[in-house]
């Protein structure tokens, strides 16, 4: 199966979960049927240019984020402090595999971290 498909689709899913969105919600909203949504967030099927702009919009993401070509769902919307960006540009190109790899580990170990504290609160939001 296509890879872009699949992160679609991952990603598709992932915001709607996020935002506690039925498949029925969003796929009412965006004018289409919950099976073809379905199939979207499954990796089998692609929208058409018009609904893959539609969901961005409904989201609030980018279409390349969407598409996996950032991991940056708004775009860079210049909140990344300069010196930062610096920092990450010089460990992206100009460090060795080795320190690359454990940056990417410590980033996936963040990504790791945030998503567990999103689901303790989502708990907790809804015991409350």
């Amino acid at each position: 199966m296509n890879n872009v498909k699949m992160l679609f689709g991952e990603r598709l899913r992932r915001l709607r979960e996020n935002k506690e969105l039925t498949q029925e919600n969003v796929s009412s909203s965006l004018h289409i049927t919950r099976a073809v949504l379905s199939n979207y967030e499954r990796g089998l099927r692609e929208p058409d240019f018009q609904t893959l702009l539609n969901i961005s919009d409904f989201f609030g993401v980018t279409v390349d984020y969407l598409l996996g070509k950032t991991d940056l769902p708004r775009g860079d919307t210049g909140f990344v402090d300069p010196g930062f960006r610096a920092m990450l540009e010089f460990y992206l190109f100009h460090s060795s595999p080795q320190s690359r790899e454990d940056l990417k580990e410590y980033v996936d170990f963040l990504k790791f971290r945030d998503q567990k504290r999103r689901e303790q609160a989502k708990a907790e939001k809804h015991t409350s």
